[in-house]
């Protein structure tokens, strides 16, 4: 872990450690009806929140209203989470500069997360059982090395994304992303779309474990990678990706071609077609280079 990592660490447990106590006493008070000092301050909030939303708190709140809360809390948190995305370069505590991310890159992060952090736990689950390994889950996660993954798989495990979330994501934010390439795909008229596999070549673990150089700023590693390849896999559409040239350091390059949904068959030809003109220029791999 980099210094940064382990200050971030530190900060954590200390504001866990002054807070934990004083938010432990408020929480009892509440959940207990009693007074607490705290009232002077969130009572008026409290009672502004209510009267916006119309709940009266002394009524109990009927099951099918709590699910339309339940959903509606998720719309919101979406909404918010791409918003977001779209202003975040005007907005403060952005120390690396963070550029607005493209719409469908964000609609694409709705998607993302909530879906493989929700399904990576029962196919961790499925190939443990299926390739008869005596391995548990948490013995898998603590031998990951890599702190990124390690993080991601630790959300998955510990139900980070609730069960509406995930359903929303499949059964609203993605069909929006399959109806954008779509979309494209028919207003292009092409069958295959070709791109670089990652923005950068491999970096070295020590340094960018958290973080990656990118056009002279630091920026996420694990996102940086993915950025690529992750819309096509959140939509479903057949997808290839293969080793092109070498790039500095002797360091592999690759890239993608997606196709539309269902064209599994003919990607396979044109990536086979991709790959005979790599071969006879593997000698001149500067050549391809644009």
């Amino acid at each position: 872990m980099t210094a940064a990592g382990w200050a971030q660490l530190i900060a954590l447990i200390v504001v866990i450690g002054v807070t934990a106590p004083l938010l432990g006493r408020y929480m009892a008070n509440v959940y207990e009806a009693g007074p607490s000092r705290l009232d002077r301050v969130f009572g008026p909030v409290e009672r502004l929140v209510y009267r916006a939303c119309r709940i009266d708190p002394e009524r109990e709140q009927r099951w099918n209203v709590y699910a339309l809360s339940v959903l509606a809390f998720s719309v919101v948190g979406i909404v918010l989470l791409y918003l977001i995305q779209r202003i975040q370069s005007g907005l403060p505590f952005n120390p690396t500069d963070m550029a607005n991310v493209a719409p469908a890159l964000s609609l694409n992060t709705a998607v993302s997360f909530p879906v493989v952090l929700h399904e990576t736990k029962h196919a961790l689950q499925t190939y443990l059982r299926v390739a008869g390994l005596n391995l548990t889950l948490q013995e898998l996660h603590d031998a990951i090395a890599s702190p990124d993954v390690k993080e991601l798989v630790g959300l998955s495990l510990h139900g980070h994304i609730a069960p509406h979330d995930y359903q929303r994501a499949l059964g609203s934010e993605r069909p929006r992303l399959q109806q954008i390439y779509r979309d494209y795909f028919a207003a292009h008229r092409v069958e295959a779309v070709l791109f670089a596999t990652t923005p950068l070549p491999a970096a070295p673990i020590a340094g960018s474990d958290s973080t990656v150089a990118l056009n002279g700023a630091r920026v996420p590693t694990f996102a940086t990678y993915i950025r690529n390849t992750d819309p096509a896999s959140n939509a479903g559409i057949p997808a290839i990706s293969f080793p092109a040239i070498t790039g500095s350091g002797h360091l592999p390059l690759g890239v993608e071609i997606d196709g539309p949904y269902g064209s599994d068959r003919r990607l396979l030809a044109i990536a086979a077609a991709l790959q005979a003109i790599l071969e006879r220029h593997s000698t001149n791999p500067q050549r391809l280079l644009p």
